[in-house]
Order: structure tokens, then sequence, then C-alpha cells
């Protein structure tokens, strides 16, 4: 394994910590991102390719918000991306922190699993978000 096992433990114990604390339950979509979201004519906005599943608000906001964040990872950015998401959808930020990484971890492991492909920028975004929590 690329990473310390601290690492997935805290994947894993936020998603423990969360399974016994969700609050609203939603129809939320894993594959939520900027390459999925295009202008319409029906709509404004149209969300394409959906992976539904039942989750709470924030949990869409994990892929998305790694799909805005600059590659430098740098984490006075991350912070400030992470709040400002937040306060627009009126959710809590620790918990759209703590959901981005859990999906860094989740990308990093599918990453060795398929194709051995190179993990190196979820790495890093799992342990700048990991600092943040």
């Amino acid at each position: 394994m690329p990473f310390e096992i601290a690492l997935l433990r805290t994947g894993e114990g936020v998603c423990s910590e969360f399974a016994s604390s969700m609050e609203e339950q939603v129809l939320a979509n894993r594959d939520y991102h900027l390459w999925n979201i295009l202008a319409a004519r029906r709509e404004p906005w149209l969300l394409i390719d959906p992976k539904p599943l039942v989750g709470e608000p924030a949990f869409d906001t994990a892929h998305f918000l790694r799909t805005v964040v600059p590659e430098g990872l740098d984490r006075a950015v991350v912070d400030q991306l992470v709040d400002r998401l937040a306060a627009e959808l009126d959710l809590d930020a620790e918990r759209v922190r703590a959901w981005a990484l859990v999906r860094s971890v989740d990308d990093v492991l599918w990453g060795l699993e398929i194709y051995g492909s190179d993990v190196d920028w979820d790495l890093e975004c799992a342990i700048v978000l990991a600092r943040s929590l």
C-alpha cells in the first residue's frame, strides 16, 4: 500500500461516524464532477452519467470538490474551496472535507486495483484533506 495505514483508517472512521450520524438522506450521485455537467436547452445545466445512491447532501460534494482543486493542492486554497462550497450549499464544511478525504482514499485504492494507475495526486489530496480534519 503506497500510504500510511492511518490514512486508510481515518477514511474508515469517517464512514463509520457518518453512517451513524446521517440526518437527511437524499438521492446522491457518486459521479458528480465538472466533466459531467453540461449546458443544456431544457435546463440551464444538465448532469449526465449518473451513479445514483442514497446518501447525505455533503456526499455529492466530494468528487466535485476534487475537480476544482488546483494541481498544487495548496492547503489554504483547499480550505477556502471547502468553506465556499459548504457555504453556497448550506452544508457543514467538515462533512464536505471529510467526504472529499474518503473519495480521495477510495480513488487511490481504485487506481491501484485497476490498471495500477498513477495515484500520486489522489494520495496528496487525501493527505492535505486529512491534515485539516
